[in-house]
């Protein structure tokens, strides 16, 4: 689902291909880290109805929305097959950024979640976007939004 006519700034697009076999699923979750902290805001969707994918679009994206009093707003959308889960969250981050966590093919493999996209804030002067892997992004940043896809049993 392209979210590119939303209004939304910062938008990532991944294609996927392949089949699910018959007790295969597919769990797509959008997750807040606070200071490299699981939030209980989350955001999932499972119970994939398409059992092949053809050039299908997944997308992440967020947008920063400022309220008349000056309150900041993120708005995140999550595309999927067939579907768009969205949410909003207040914050006070200063500074921002969005990255792509892969950049060639990779294969899905059952119970390892494939992190597609991450949203890092902070209210310093600078912070690091850049990292050889999820869990250190996640904990050396103060607000930390992350896009995955899990391989799973049904």
């Amino acid at each position: 689902m392209l979210i590119s006519k939303t209004g939304v700034s910062s938008i990532h697009y991944f294609v996927m291909n392949g089949k699910l076999l018959e007790n295969d699923d597919l769990h797509y979750e959008v997750e807040i880290y606070k200071n490299g902290e699981l939030t209980d805001q989350k955001l999932g969707s499972y119970g994939e109805i398409q059992k092949s994918f053809k050039d299908t679009l997944l997308s992440f994206g967020v947008n920063d929305l400022t309220t008349s009093s000056n309150k900041h707003f993120l708005d995140i959308l999550a595309g999927q097959p067939g579907g768009l889960m969205s949410s909003s969250k207040e914050h006070e981050m200063t500074a921002w950024g969005l990255s792509s966590m892969i950049d060639n093919k990779v294969t899905l493999v059952k119970d390892e979640p494939l992190y597609l996209a991450a949203w890092v804030g902070t209210t310093k002067e600078t912070f690091q976007s850049g990292y050889d892997d999820i869990q250190s992004m996640i904990k050396n940043n103060e607000l930390t939004i992350v896009y995955k896809i899990t391989l799973v049993d049904s």
